[in-house]
């Protein structure tokens, strides 16, 4: 029969601790990493609706335009499109800009590395 030391005892309990503690990391690494690549389809969903509105929105102030030349529409219905087509524009900025973050995190947890281009 062998007999165990204190410190025999205490290096396999400190390794199933470790090896307890790097499934748990591996464990939330691929959590994270499927979130990150939902986040992204969402993000890119948004990214493209954004780019439609952004289209709808010059549209719009180019009729608005239209009108106000021939004199059928006011100035404050050209302001209101303008504004509308800028916040568009503004969304669309944004919007592809967490774009590329999301998809340098995807990345990142697919490969292991960052890169910034």
């Amino acid at each position: 029969m062998a007999l165990f030391t204190f410190s025999t005892i205490s290096q396999k309990i400190q390794k199933k601790i470790n090896e307890a503690a790097i499934e748990k990391t591996k464990t939330v690494l691929k959590r994270e990493a499927k979130l990150a690549i939902e986040s992204y389809k969402a993000i890119l969903q948004k990214y493209q609706n954004s780019k439609l509105l952004l289209t709808i929105a010059k549209e719009n102030t180019d009729v608005i335009a239209s009108q106000l030349d021939a004199g059928v529409t006011t100035m404050v219905e050209y302001i209101t499109a303008n504004n509308n087509m800028e916040k568009a524009a503004n969304s669309a900025s944004q919007t592809k800009y967490q774009l590329i973050l999301q998809e340098i995190l995807v990345k990142f947890y697919t490969s292991g590395t960052f890169t910034f281009k």
